[in-house]
């Protein structure tokens, strides 16, 4: 089933909202017991996976190589504004932009 525009923003808002969530999570881990923090770090690394995907799809759809041979970072961008810039806020956003930079 193909999403169309208005679902596809609604995904990744709240992709954003809950990566945003996670991380706010991490960075103050002593207000979580050990359970909480363990599902917050393998909702994360589901999460950013997620983003992942969506931003290789996005490259797909946009006619880009692997991501080593990306001349840009114009897939990233499509699905930030999708988030209403929201993605980009995310520590996820901007390690994979890091990666992509680097290869």
């Amino acid at each position: 089933m193909a999403l169309n525009i208005e679902q596809k923003q609604q995904l990744v808002t709240i992709l954003a909202k809950r990566l945003i969530n996670l991380e706010f999570q991490m960075n103050n881990q002593d207000q979580l017991s050990k359970n909480e923090l363990k599902e917050a770090i393998a909702n994360y690394e589901k999460d950013r996976d997620s983003l992942m995907q969506l931003i290789l799809a996005k490259a797909k759809e946009m006619g880009y190589p692997e991501p080593k041979d990306w001349p840009d970072s114009n897939p990233m961008g499509e699905i930030n504004k999708l988030s209403g810039g929201k993605i980009a806020r995310t520590e996820a956003y901007q390690d994979i932009l890091g990666q992509i930079i680097m290869m």
